[in-house]
């Protein structure tokens, strides 16, 4: 008796079970029913009936299939495969040639020979099927006593000959400065494939519910999503083509310098070391202070002569000047002195005739 108060209590909770997994199945394939009124509208009805038919099979163009318990990890392996791989794998994880890598690169040169640096270079670009994406050049002016120059190139290396052009590259000139990077882009880019998959298929649907759509503002809604979903694909395409592009092709950015000495290799020195290469340093200083002064007293004698003879001019006409000025002086005092000798002989002349007339009166 007890026995079979279990059995029919176990027989009453399997019937709850089975009722409620129908309950759940009828509530997601109501077939588009709006529960807060009970109506259905056109555009739901198509939605819910395509995804129905793609769901179970009954569609045109899918296929359904069963495996087995052996066979359930092979498939699985499979569906992930062809989805781009699994991040939260460990085989994914631990399998560089599997992740998107973007590798960037910032050398800088100097040389003291600038052409055969540069020819050697471009010959390294050249060798390794990259190319020159940006370059330029500045100095070899003539106004420019130095007369140095530079360049700044920006160089896209394929990825599989990014090492061999790196290694290249450190021996044809003195390396000053550095740097490689690599940034891993693997959930962004399996994230961007995935939102493109997953805008793909709401598409579709889409393009199947427009098919048959019967009312205006059905027709209206459905084609201002398509057009949407259709920005939204564009956008996502061509970023995975950019990250396509930056990890298909390095960046590589160098920088070339010309200079009259390289930088030595930085290690540790004696302090004999120290004296004699400070010592050496200011000789050469001083060698090219007296080299650049010659250079410029030689250039600039033209404006030295020039300048020269607007002196000499000045100074012969502010003599002729002082000359002149002197010499109107002088007639002034010899026109002053007779003026005041013919006035003095005439009052003498006059005090005399005045005494010789006093007497003879």
């Amino acid at each position: 008796m007890k026995t079979k108060r279990i059995c029919t209590g176990l027989a009453a909770l399997f019937m709850i079970f089975q009722l409620t997994a129908c309950g759940a199945s009828t509530e997601a394939y109501d077939g588009g029913m709006n529960k807060s009124s009970g109506t259905r509208t056109t555009a739901d009805a198509v939605y819910y009936d395509t995804v129905a038919e793609a769901e179970i099979g009954f569609a045109d163009g899918y296929e359904t299939y069963s495996y087995s318990s052996a066979e359930a990890p092979k498939a699985a392996a499979a569906s992930v495969s062809a989805s781009g791989g699994n991040a939260s794998e460990p085989a994914a994880v631990n399998d560089l040639s599997e992740r998107k890598i973007i590798k960037n690169a910032s050398v800088r040169y100097e040389t003291k020979a600038y052409d055969e640096f540069m020819n050697a270079l471009t010959a390294c670009i050249r060798k390794h099927g990259a190319y020159v994406e940006s370059q330029e050049n500045y100095g070899g002016s003539i106004y420019d006593y130095a007369s140095t120059r530079s360049a700044y190139l920006t160089v896209r290396v394929p990825l599989e000959s990014y090492d061999a052009f790196m290694q290249e590259a450190g021996t044809i000139g003195s390396i000053t400065y550095r740097s490689e990077t690599a940034q891993d882009v693997t959930m962004a880019y399996v994230d961007t494939e995935s939102r493109i998959k997953s805008l793909r298929t709401e598409y579709d649907a889409l393009l199947a519910i427009l098919e048959k759509a019967t009312k205006l503002e059905d027709v209206i809604s459905l084609q201002s999503r398509i057009s949407e979903v259709t920005y939204q694909l564009e956008l996502h395409q061509s970023q995975l083509r950019k990250y396509d592009d930056l990890i298909a092709y390095c960046t590589v950015r160098i920088d070339v310098a010309e200079v009259e000495k390289v930088t030595p290799n930085v290690r540790e020195m004696t302090f004999g070391e120290k004296i004699r290469d400070g010592l050496s340093e200011n000789f050469e200083d001083i060698g090219r202070d007296a080299s650049d002064f010659a250079v410029w007293f030689v250039t600039s004698l033209p404006y030295f002569v020039i300048w020269g003879i607007v002196i000499v001019l000045l100074v012969l006409l502010l003599k002729r000047m002082r000359v002149r000025r002197k010499k109107k002086k002088e007639q002034k005092a010899a026109e002053w002195y007779l003026q005041n000798t013919k006035q003095n002989t005439a009052d003498e002349t006059g005090n005399e005739t005045d005494t010789n007339d006093q007497t003879n009166s």
